[in-house]
């Protein structure tokens, strides 16, 4: 038997044994046709797409015969771009448990968030959000709050979030939640391979928590994340923010332009989705990623950022953020750690004003910024990445910035310090090749201790203004703290000193002109102390000269320094 559309199942007498063909859902050959048999036991609940009720009888059901993905047709979901399909393509997603669903390339336009249950591929689609005045409108939502949520698989798919179009976003909540896929509470085993979100009037993908969580526990709401081939750009907060996750991989992803006004932003008041998303200082503030933490147990560990590409946000690449920790949750913080950002490019964004009333966001094209104490975060390397910008660590212990290429950005004055280490330990940055528009201070740091800097390519100073070490001699440099004392390791080769030859040049080593003392000189294949020295320091910068003539080819030197003013130098 061939009918010419789903509607005449409803009528069509029921003939045991019989399948039935029909043409199509809403015209022939629409695609939302098929093969259908009579299942005279059947009570199931009826969902428009595979499962149909009868007319003529109440027990039984039409059951499409299907051995292929689900298709969003079949639910009646035109994918013409301007029909609401929201309802029916909720049954098909709902439908879709333990299965595949195909949105067949089409475009569907979308009203109310579309919650994904577990075990669920959704492959193939193109959603266009209506627009709202509502909050907490995204368009997928993977809701973990009540039950757990796992093996999801989102591929090939791509969102206009149409912020233009929405109005009354509040910002106590998520920033409204408007997001262009949800993630809440506990999550599990979810992919995003070929992604593509864009002008969603909050993120593009958010992972939140939602909850407290026990950080005596070794529980994380959102394990094994994989984000693959995608593109997050034009979101009016941030491209990706997350929080309470362990085990999440970024590969060959792009975070870009978000964060900004879009054309249509005009006069409209800073609610409407056109206006980037704007701190209490009215500043804007989105980041391509916002990895952040709001109390002790959601922090994230075992992330891994591997060929990602953030730029022309509205403020850093790169960001992770938690001041949580404090004196009285120190001894039981759990501690972000094992964090990798590595073959990446990340910029510090198109507005270098600091929000949040801290001008250490200075220019930041990767920043870690923990409370001001030491532990926060642990286990850090940042490894062979292209950056245009600045470094902000604070409360980082155990980091190895290694191998990248950096363009630094300064801010006029002498006095600022944009590259800083801030209650870190135990910091080894080696291989840096920079460039920077003014003479360049590499690093300035405060609270901080074990610092090593060996190795840097192109200009060879250090700390810039403060330090300068003569290129020709320098092959390696590096630097330790200990207390309120600088030790400097360098090896000197293809070199011949002579007497009088500078070897160190200070240039306003303390802020305040107070004195330096080298206490110690010394080759260290012979130990023989070379010279004692004072130098106070100044702007056009006072030598430090060799006192007799050295073969360094093939040695080393070993220099201490010593200091009471720590807090104004590196």
């Amino acid at each position: 038997m061939t009918l010419e559309l789903i509607s005449a199942l409803a009528t069509t007498p029921i003939v045991a044994n019989e399948t039935v063909h029909v043409l199509g859902y809403y015209t022939i050959g629409d695609g939302g046709g098929g093969d259908f048999y009579w299942d005279a036991n059947s009570v199931e609940e009826e969902d428009l797409g595979t499962i149909f009720i009868s007319g003529n009888v109440a027990t039984g059901r039409w059951k499409r015969l299907y051995n292929s993905p689900l298709s969003a047709l079949w639910f009646g979901a035109k994918g013409d771009g301007t029909t609401n399909d929201t309802s029916k393509l909720q049954k098909a997603i709902k439908t879709a448990e333990d299965r595949i669903l195909d949105g067949e390339g089409r475009t569907y336009l979308v009203a109310s968030p579309l919650s994904v249950q577990s075990n669920t591929t959704v492959r193939n689609f193109r959603f266009q959000h209506a627009g709202s005045s509502i909050d907490f409108t995204s368009v997928l939502t993977v809701d973990g709050m009540a039950t757990e949520k796992q093996n999801i698989l989102f591929e090939n798919i791509y969102i206009n979030g149409n912020r233009d179009n929405h109005m009354n976003i509040d910002s106590a909540a998520e920033d409204g939640g408007r997001h262009g896929i949800r993630c809440l509470g506990s999550c599990k085993h979810l992919t995003f391979r070929n992604v593509e979100v864009e002008y969603c009037a909050a993120d593009g993908l958010e992972f939140f928590s939602n909850q407290q969580v026990d950080p005596g526990t070794e529980t994380y709401l959102f394990e094994y994340i994989k984000i693959e081939d995608s593109r997050f750009s034009w979101n009016r907060r941030h491209g990706i923010s997350g929080d309470c996750m362990k085990g999440v991989e970024l590969k060959n992803v792009e975070l870009s332009f978000n964060g900004l006004d879009t054309p249509a932003a005009g006069a409209q008041p800073a609610n409407h989705g056109s206006k980037g998303d704007r701190a209490t200082d009215g500043k804007l503030y989105g980041n391509g990623v916002d990895w952040e933490g709001y109390s002790n147990g959601t922090n994230i560990t075992d992330l891994l950022m591997d060929n990602v590409r953030a730029f022309k946000n509205a403020l850093c690449g790169i960001q992770f953020w938690d001041k949580s920790k404090t004196a009285a949750n120190e001894t039981n913080w759990r501690t972000w750690e094992r964090i990798r950002i590595v073959n990446s490019y990340s910029d510090y964004g198109q507005f270098s004003t600091p929000s949040f009333g801290t001008g250490t966001l200075y220019k930041s094209a990767i920043r870690l910024i923990g409370a001001q104490l030491y532990g926060t975060f642990r286990d850090i390397v940042i490894e062979n990445n292209f950056l245009e910008g600045n470094i902000l660590l604070q409360s980082c212990d155990k980091v190895s910035f290694n191998n990248n290429n950096v363009n630094f950005i300064y801010p006029v004055g002498k006095d600022e310090r944009p590259n800083q280490l801030l209650y870190c330990r135990d910091v080894f940055i080696r291989d840096l090749h920079y460039s920077s528009d003014v003479e360049p201070m590499l690093f300035y740091a405060n609270n901080s201790t074990g610092i090593v800097y060996e190795n840097s390519k192109n200009n060879i100073e250090w700390a810039g203004r403060y330090l300068d070490v003569i290129p020709s001699f320098v092959q390696d440099l590096r630097v330790h703290r200990i207390g309120n004392t600088l030790k400097f390791y360098m090896k000197l080769g293809n070199a011949a000193v002579a007497s009088g030859d500078t070897i160190l040049k200070f240039k306003w080593w303390s802020k305040n002109n107070q004195p330096f003392k080298v206490i110690n000189f010394y080759r260290v294949d012979s130990f023989a102390q070379a010279f004692n020295a004072v130098l106070k320091g100044s702007e056009s910068g006072d030598a430090l000269t060799a006192l007799a003539a050295y073969n360094f080819v093939g040695n080393a030197v070993f220099c201490e320094f010593e200091t009471a003013v720590f807090a104004d130098v590196f």
